[in-house]
C-alpha cells in the first residue's frame, strides 16, 4: 500500500502527522509496511512526534528485531548526513537521543551500526552531540580516535557535557578527565558554555571531583 492510497479514507478526519502515524499503526498493515510508511509521513513534514509514535507502536508490536532496526537507523544516518539540510534540533536528532540513544536495549547496536556504515564527519559530530547515555567504552574508543583531529574537539566536550551531567548519562571520570584536557576549545568558547548547558568549567569542575 502505498501512502497516498492509506491516507485517501482518512481524509475527513483531518489528522495531523502523529495522528495519522498513530491510525497507521492500528491497521493490519504489516510492521515493515508500517516502518517505511512512518518514515514517509515524517519526510513530509519532519515531527519528533511523528518518529517518537512510529518507535513507541513498533515496540508494542512485539516485532522488534535486527532487520527492521537497521532500516530505521538508515533513515536516520541518511537523514543526518545530508549537508544540504538545515537540521532542527527538535526533529530527528531529539529522536536520535531519546529514541534511540537514550534506549537501553537500542543504543549499543545503533551506535555500532551507525559506525559500520562509514559515517561522515558531520554525523559523527551529531552522534557525539547526542551520545550522553551511550554506554561510555563506546563513546571513549571513539574519542581517542578523535582526538586528534581539533576538528572533533567541540563534539568530544559535548559528549562528555552531556554523559556528566544528563539524567541517563554514562561516564567514566577518571577516562573522560584524560580525554577533556587534550581538548583545545580556545576559539570554540562561545559555542562551549552554550545558553541553558552546563559551562566549560562545570564539566572540569565533576571531572576533578569539585
Amino acid at each position: 500500500m502505498t501512502l497516498i492510497e492509506f491516507i485517501e479514507p482518512l481524509k475527513s478526519k483531518s489528522l495531523d502527522n502523529s495522528d495519522l502515524t498513530y491510525e497507521l499503526w492500528k491497521s493490519n498493515l504489516t510492521v515493515k509496511e508500517k516502518i517505511l510508511l512512518s518514515l514517509e509521513i515524517y519526510h513530509l513534514e519532519p515531527s519528533y512526534l511523528v518518529l517518537t509514535t512510529m518507535w513507541f507502536e513498533y515496540r508494542c508490536s512485539n516485532e522488534v528485531n535486527k532487520g527492521y532496526n537497521e532500516l530505521i537507523f538508515d533513515k536516520y544516518q541518511t537523514e543526518l548526513s545530508d549537508p544540504s539540510k538545515n537540521l532542527d534540533e527538535t526533529t530527528t536528532q531529539a529522536s536520535l537521543y531519546f529514541d534511540i540513544f537514550e534506549d537501553p536495549e537500542r543504543n549499543k547496536e545503533a551506535w555500532n551500526y551507525f559506525l559500520s556504515k562509514s559515517p561522515n564527519d558531520r554525523f559523527i559530530k551529531i552522534m557525539l552531540a547526542n551520545s550522553g547515555p551511550v554506554p561510555y567504552e563506546l563513546k571513549n574508543e571513539r574519542y581517542e580516535k578523535l582526538i586528534t583531529n581539533r576538528d572533533f574537539h567541540l563534539a568530544i566536550f559535548k559528549s562528555i557535557r552531556h554523559s556528566c551531567f544528563d539524567n541517563c548519562g554514562q561516564v567514566d571520570k577518571e577516562r573522560a578527565l584524560k580525554i577533556f584536557k587534550k581538548l583545545n576549545l580556545t576559539d570554540k568558547m562561545d559555542e562551549v558554555d552554550e545558553r541553558g548547558f552546563r559551562t566549560f568549567q562545570e564539566v572540569k569542575d565533576y571531572l576533578n571531583g569539585s
